[in-house]
């Protein structure tokens, strides 16, 4: 099997305690990656993962903000 062929993935998770019994799950995963990819290449991906966090967590912020406005009169 070639390089090409084979694929890496990893991931990491972890549970944070936000306080008020409230936690967030957080993670990253990289797929896809190949052998003997150049670290450049995987920090690219990184930041890219982290630009895609930052948005999900400012989306998910105003979903709940917007749910909590929801429970109340």
């Amino acid at each position: 099997m070639s390089d090409e062929e084979r694929h890496i993935a990893v991931s990491i998770e972890r549970k944070i305690n936000l306080g008020n019994y409230e936690s967030a799950g957080v993670g990253i995963v990289l797929s896809g990656v190949t052998p003997g990819t150049p670290i450049e290449e995987i920090d690219e991906m990184l930041d890219t993962a982290r630009i895609m966090f930052d948005r999900m967590r400012d989306r998910l912020q105003q979903k709940i903000a917007e749910a909590r406005k929801g429970d109340r009169p």
